[in-house]
């Protein structure tokens, strides 16, 4: 992911908040480096993510500190969402650590499987929306929806598994209604931006619905609504353009998809979903999918088995019903 571990003053062995013991980097971006670390007086393992020593500006630093108030905020009220537990100093260095996930990113999936069946789609998206559900209703806009930032975790056990998506990286998250331009850029990935967003205009919690519906239409398809390409080429079929319908690139879907897309994309944002769980209940309704084999999709999740009830014969059923009219009009006369 970008540039090694060496751009970081921190490594491998590292002590942060004399707590915290950097055992090797997970993963490394623009901004910063994340490291599984241990904490040493509780031995339990946790992520660690510190900011690139080139990150070390104002602007940088407010982000970052402001990435570890939400999700720490977040984390709390929904499990749909990564949870920071600390957040400190170290050398002038700051540093959050989070809960450390174990599985993939989403985009690390459709890169090994470029195209999800519909159920797990409906999973995905119906957990990922719970999370947004909670940030929206605290004014929260995540900004920067993609698959990088949506995690498969693998949790419970081998005999009963459990996938749980977690939304990660409020880096560049927002109060409704601001900008999403900072210093002449637009933030965010042009791919899964809102033409709102593109176009650097104000946002609020629709443009993140629009972005789910962009990741939806990558994950059954394959491909992204409106390719890739220079930001301009691709702003302008964003806010100019249709993209095909689901259905002509897999025919297996049915026209509801469609129907969907065409109002989870569209332009304006009064004419698209009110609410992240309005757009998942509307999707697994276009979808209506079959139970997955999926082992980590777990079909009942109360662990509450139906019994069901033995059927008695018909036969039997009559011969009951005479014996008990001759009991009841014997019982009459006397």
């Amino acid at each position: 992911m970008g540039e090694s571990v060496k751009s970081t003053v921190c490594g491998e062995g590292t002590i942060l908040a004399r707590r915290y013991r950097l055992e090797g980097a997970i993963a490394s971006g623009g901004w910063g480096t994340v490291f599984r670390a241990s904490h040493l007086a509780l031995g339990h393992e946790v992520a660690v993510k510190v900011l690139h020593e080139r990150a070390l500006h104002e602007d940088a630093l407010r982000r970052f500190a402001r990435e570890a108030k939400i999700a720490a905020r977040l984390g709390e009220l929904s499990r749909n969402v990564a949870r920071v537990i600390d957040y400190g100093v170290e050398s002038s260095r700051p540093f959050l650590v989070m809960e450390l996930l174990r599985g993939e990113d989403l985009r690390e999936r459709l890169e090994r499987e470029p195209k999800l069946e519909p159920a797990m789609v409906v999973e995905i998206t119906s957990q990922l929306c719970a999370g947004l559900e909670v940030a929206h209703e605290l004014g929260i806009v995540h900004r920067d929806i993609k698959p990088a930032n949506v995690f498969l975790a693998r949790t419970g056990t081998a005999r009963r598994p459990e996938l749980v998506i977690k939304l990660m990286d409020f880096g560049v998250a927002t109060l409704c209604a601001e900008t999403t331009m900072r210093n002449g850029l637009v933030l965010g990935t042009p791919a899964f931006m809102s033409p709102e967003q593109i176009q650097g205009q104000p946002i609020d919690a629709r443009s993140d619905l629009w972005a789910v519906g962009a990741l939806v239409y990558r994950m059954l398809t394959g491909v992204t609504p409106f390719g890739n390409g220079p930001v301009h080429e691709l702003g302008e079929r964003i806010v100019g353009e249709d993209p095909e319908p689901p259905s002509s690139l897999v025919p297996e879907l049915s026209p509801a998809i469609d129907a969907w897309m065409e109002r989870a994309l569209a332009k304006q944002p009064t004419d698209r979903f009110a609410s992240a769980t309005d757009l998942a209940i509307a999707l697994e309704a276009a979808l209506a999918p079959k139970r997955s084999s999926h082992p980590a999709l777990l079909g009942n999740r109360s662990g509450v088995r139906a019994i069901e009830r033995p059927r008695v014969p018909f036969p039997v059923i009559v011969a009951l019903s005479i014996v008990v009219i001759l009991l009841l009009s014997f019982v009459l006369r006397r």
